[in-house]
Formats: C-alpha cells, sequence, structure tokens
C-alpha cells in the first residue's frame, strides 16, 4: 500500500528505518500482483515454482501455525528450502 515501508522497498529504497534503525536493504523483492494477498496453498506453490530463477531460500511468515508449517513442507517435497519463521529469531540475510 501506498505509504508504508513495504512500498518503500519494493520501489529500491535503500535504507530503510526499521523500528528507528536504518537498514540496508539487500534482497529482491517481487510484487505479485496477480494473487490475492490471502492466495491459497496451491497457488503459492504454483507461484514460487514457477519463478526463474526460484528463490533459494523461502522463509513462511504469516497464518496460522499448522498452516504454515504446511505450506513449508509441500515447498520441501518439490526441493525448496523452505521454513517457517520463528518470533524473535535473527535471519542472517
Amino acid at each position: 500500500a501506498a505509504g508504508t515501508l513495504g512500498r518503500r522497498i519494493l520501489e529500491g529504497h535503500s535504507p530503510v528505518k526499521i523500528f528507528n534503525e536504518t537498514v540496508q536493504v539487500r534482497c529482491h523483492v517481487q510484487a505479485i500482483g496477480a494473487f490475492s494477498a490471502h492466495a491459497d496453498q496451491h497457488k503459492l506453490v504454483s507461484w514460487i515454482t514457477a519463478s526463474n530463477p526460484g528463490p533459494r531460500r523461502i522463509f513462511v511468515n504469516h497464518g496460522e501455525p499448522e498452516s504454515s508449517l504446511a505450506l513449508a513442507l509441500k515447498l520441501k517435497d518439490r526441493g525448496l528450502h523452505a521454513e517457517v519463521a520463528e518470533p524473535g529469531v535473527d535471519i542472517p540475510l
């Protein structure tokens, strides 16, 4: 959405402020314009597996714990490195 941190990152702004800390953006961000923000598991798996090049690591960070784990496992079954992000855990990128 316009005016959000996510939009600033999507538009290529770097550095950005996150919780009053200046952070360099060092990742590729891509908008999913063709899907609802609440895409189902099948649509998400299809989109991710069709990506070229595909992602090296996937962090599932939204949804009920059981659903997040199910999505990560489905992605792992397709040979992708997927895991559920844990609250409060730093992940070096």
